[in-house]
């Protein structure tokens, strides 16, 4: 018996092993070593940081235009996509230090930095799961965010959001310790390098009343954007406006839609399913609205009356980033965030939880391969015959199934939610 035991633990191990071993190729191949080459999100924040570090107006065309020549960074990318520089001022004072560097040196330290933020996010997630190394489910979560294809994505483009992303995670970790400082800190850089993916972080622990880990992070978020405003105060005073104005055209993009399908279907937030019934961007914000706000609401009230437990903390987690991913202005890349929710699915216990975790895993699985990417492909090279791929549900479904998958998470979870609020009602 104790060898048949033995024998199927060595295989088990094995195993393991072997995935973790190819999940390790697949995230060199395709994180690191494709940043070298490519890292082109990364060129806009590296060109507007030059434009800061000189007092010039990042948020102008002719500045950007400028030091697009100057930097020979990737000619890969239209010159027209400097019209609109969405990145937040306190974003390019942070990486303000790399802009003295030529872009192949850039490519270099940015993708240094983001392979460290990721390794230490990841082992901190591992940790706030609170997963034995003893146990095959800790290898298993590591092999999985290895291979997590909206990581690996992220890191190959050089997209910020990686960092924000490991950022946010490891000040999950820290606010678990008790270590509200140093989270705090942490938020505030995850916030003003990607306001849209860490500052919901922020309003969770709001109502947590986490007041000491909010003084820190306010505190550092306000210093840091008051660094950024005094460079540009006096030399470019209406940055402020501009910077707006190009996040508003920025975003007008995803309502009016993307020239090609390969980047169009990319796309999470609710509001793209919407779009195309509504044919207004008013009426399609307002929609969209109306239906996550009373969620968030929802997801408010029932996380200010829960238990202040790890079990508990990682649950509501990962209930709240299916939401923040439906909200407005996230792509693929964005969708690293649901490591969460994947610690959550192999730290479940026995019984319901367990089920509705293997459950939410199977939701999970489309994301380990670009499934929008590849039939945005198979669109734009004429590869889909051009009366389905112009169909509704073409696009409705398989384009935008990423978004499906989101909403049936967030079901899925809000269900989890509600038996444990019941159950505590009972208690």
């Amino acid at each position: 018996m104790r060898e048949g035991e033995n024998s199927h633990s060595r295989i088990k191990s094995a195993l393991v092993c072997a995935l973790l071993i190819l999940t390790t190729a697949e995230f060199v191949t395709r994180g690191p070593a494709r940043a070298l080459e490519n890292s082109f999100d990364f060129w806009l924040p590296y060109i507007g940081a030059k434009a800061w570090v000189n007092a010039e107006n990042p948020y102008l065309y002719s500045n950007l235009a400028h030091y697009w020549f100057e930097s020979n960074t990737p000619k890969a990318r239209s010159l027209n996509s400097c019209r609109n520089m969405p990145y937040p001022v306190s974003c390019l004072l942070l990486i303000s230090p790399l802009s003295n560097f030529t872009w192949d040196i850039v490519k270099l330290a940015w993708g240094a930095v983001c392979v460290a933020l990721f390794v230490a996010g990841t082992f901190e997630l591992i940790q706030v799961a609170e997963l034995s190394w003893r146990r095959y489910s800790s290898w298993l979560l590591l092999a999985a965010i290895l291979g997590f294809y909206p990581i690996l994505s992220g890191l190959s483009n050089g997209q910020i959001a990686v960092a924000a992303v490991m950022l946010t995670i490891m000040c999950v970790r820290r606010a678990a310790l008790g270590l509200d400082d140093q989270a705090g800190v942490l938020l505030a850089v995850g916030i003003a390098l990607k306001p849209q993916i860490s500052l919901f972080f922020l309003l969770h622990y709001f109502v947590r009343r986490k007041w000491r880990l909010l003084a820190f992070a306010a505190g550092s978020i306000s210093a840091i954007w008051l660094l950024a405003i005094v460079r540009l105060a006096n030399c470019a005073p209406g940055f402020l406006l501009d910077w707006l104005r190009s996040v508003k055209n920025y975003s007008a993009i995803y309502v009016e839609g993307f020239r090609s399908a390969t980047t169009g279907y990319q796309l999470l937030d609710l509001g793209t399913l919407i779009a195309p019934l509504t044919g207004n961007a008013f009426l399609n914000q307002a929609i969209t609205a109306s239906i996550l706000i009373p969620l968030f609401l929802l997801y408010g009230l029932s996380l200010y009356r829960a238990p202040r437990t790890v079990s508990t903390e990682l649950l509501y987690l990962s209930i709240l980033v299916p939401l923040i991913l439906l909200s407005p202005g996230h792509r693929f890349y964005d969708a690293a965030l649901l490591v969460i929710p994947l610690a959550w699915c192999l730290s479940a216990k026995e019984g319901f939880t367990k089920l509705e975790a293997k459950l939410l895993l199977c939701l999970l699985l489309p994301f380990f391969i670009p499934g929008g990417a590849i039939a945005g492909y198979l669109v734009d090279s004429s590869r889909v015959p051009g009366d389905i791929s112009t169909s509704w549900w073409w696009t409705m479904f398989v384009g935008h199934h990423h978004i499906w998958l989101l909403c049936l998470m967030e079901l899925v979870l809000l269900r989890r939610l509600f038996c444990r609020v019941l159950a505590d009602g009972r208690d």
